[in-house]
């Protein structure tokens, strides 16, 4: 017998749970990924993001994370303080344009075959494509301020 709650199903497990077989526990590993961002305007005549990520040019300004692009264009002084006078109409545009961040790490470990490395965001904006070594790995459309994990 199975129940339905919305889009969710609900179905008993005829087989009792048995414990996996113990396996040796390395200790967790944790890298901040919070140096070495860059960040720059994608160029609307670019059609991929991968294209436009793997430029190598001199518009790439570097920055650190947590960061938004208001805050980077602020401190590159591109704009001006949208909180000061009527500034903030001057502004309006940043919201109309895609922006990129990137960065670039090794990681330090080889992992064995059942471990997993997982990737944790504390915060994207409203619409991000997260790419990991030419591959997207994850899409949001929604701000999440809440980490949103990824495991490879």
């Amino acid at each position: 017998m199975s129940s339905s709650i919305g889009d969710w199903v609900l179905v008993p497990n005829p087989e009792p749970l048995t414990a996996p077989e113990e396996l040796p526990m390395r200790p967790l590993l944790t890298r901040l990924l919070s140096e070495n961002w860059e960040w720059k305007e994608k160029a609307q005549e670019t059609t991929s993001d991968l294209d436009a990520l793997s430029e190598d040019s001199d518009e790439w300004i570097p920055t650190s994370v947590p960061t938004e692009i208001f805050k980077d264009l602020l401190d590159s002084m591109k704009i001006p303080d949208p909180r000061v006078e009527l500034n903030e109409h001057e502004v309006q545009w940043v919201g109309e344009r895609d922006w990129l961040y990137r960065t670039r790490f090794q990681l330090d470990t080889t992992l064995e075959k059942e471990e997993k490395a997982i990737l944790v965001f504390e915060g994207l904006d409203t619409f991000a494509n997260v790419y990991l070594n030419g591959e997207l790995i994850l899409q949001s459309e929604v701000y999440l301020s809440l980490p949103a994990t990824n495991m490879f």
